[in-house]
């Protein structure tokens, strides 16, 4: 499938309709292999879609565990693709997350889970993160 038919079918799985911002916003995700934030996403569309249509999309495909937000202690959210399983308001994305000191690009590591831990019995966990920060495979070169 390329990325229109996939943008397609995950809009569709969680009951949204396929606007061409959606789409649009959708495919770029599916394409990077690295956590956005608005401002990469204004730059990527060279701003054709406007601030307000971007959060409210943003904020949506988060609601419907389409996106997570990263955390990567930037002064900017970023988001990344969820994996499956994550649904409106049920996020697993128990993964860390690598932030690249030279280009700044926060990425998902899915295949590396966030430890699991007991909290003292008067502490109820909300999120768990965990950034790793160094330098990404593209930037050694």
């Amino acid at each position: 499938m390329n990325f229109e038919e996939n943008s397609t079918h995950l809009l569709k799985s969680v009951g949204l309709k396929c606007t061409r911002t959606r789409m649009d916003l959708l495919a770029l995700f599916m394409k990077n292999e690295h956590a956005l934030s608005y401002g990469n996403l204004e730059t990527l569309t060279d701003g054709v879609y406007d601030k307000v249509t971007v959060y409210r999309t943003l904020k949506t495909f988060e609601e419907k565990g389409i996106l997570h937000e990263v955390m990567d202690g930037g002064p900017m959210v970023k988001y990344g693709l969820c994996s499956t399983g994550c649904s409106g308001g049920h996020h697993h994305d128990s993964h860390i997350h690598f932030k690249c000191d030279a280009c700044e690009k926060t990425f998902c590591m899915d295949e590396y889970r966030v430890p699991q831990f007991q909290l003292p019995a008067k502490f109820k966990t909300r999120k768990v993160s965990v950034l790793v920060e160094g330098v990404c495979e593209h930037c050694q070169t």
